[in-house]
């Protein structure tokens, strides 16, 4: 592998974990909220979709990432390139449903 294939490489590597760590802390800030006093008298009282969005959500996620193959080949890759796109639209599809109401 050519020098400046692996350093753009590393660059997204790089990158990725950025990516990824600030999703966390998104979903860390997400998930305090549940912990807060009057949450889940809250959740109780919250139109069912809204509560349905959220668990649709989790079952869209956790189905997409088990789908995935282990990535060993370019043909896995692409597998779970694909897994993940539809995730991703499917995620923000349901997105936009919620933030429409």
């Amino acid at each position: 592998m050519p020098e400046k294939e692996f350093r753009e490489a590393v660059a997204e590597f790089i990158g990725s974990l950025i990516s990824l760590s600030e999703g966390y802390l998104r979903l860390l800030k997400a998930a305090l909220a549940w912990g807060r006093p009057g949450f889940w008298a809250s959740m109780a009282s919250e139109d069912t979709r809204v509560v349905g969005a959220m668990f649709k959500a989790l079952a869209i996620f956790t189905t997409s990432i088990s789908s995935m193959p282990k990535v060993s080949t370019p043909e896995d890759l692409e597998v779970a390139e694909k897994a993940i796109g539809s995730c991703i639209s499917k995620l923000r599809e349901l997105l936009d449903e919620l933030e429409g109401e």
